[in-house]
C-alpha cells in the first residue's frame, strides 16, 4: 500500500485536516471535554483522550520495529 505523505495541517470548523494534497484527509477535532475523535478517509473514527494520543508516535515507531 502506497502511504500518501502528509503536506500540511489545515484548519476547517473546528478539525485539524491531514492533508496530503488529495481528496479525502483525515481529521482531528476536540469532541468533548477530555476527548478528541479522530476521523480516517474511509468514515472511521475513535475517541481519545490526550494521553493515549500522546502515545500514537510511539506505538507505530515500535509497529515498524516489529515489521
Amino acid at each position: 500500500m502506497i502511504k500518501p505523505q502528509i503536506k500540511q495541517l489545515k484548519v476547517e470548523n473546528n478539525s485539524i485536516l491531514l492533508c496530503c494534497g488529495k481528496e479525502k484527509c483525515p481529521s482531528v477535532k476536540k469532541s468533548e471535554k477530555d476527548l478528541f475523535e479522530i476521523k480516517d478517509d474511509f468514515g472511521g473514527g475513535v475517541k481519545l483522550d490526550k494521553d493515549q494520543i500522546s502515545l500514537l508516535s510511539e506505538a507505530v515507531d515500535k509497529l515498524e520495529e516489529m515489521g
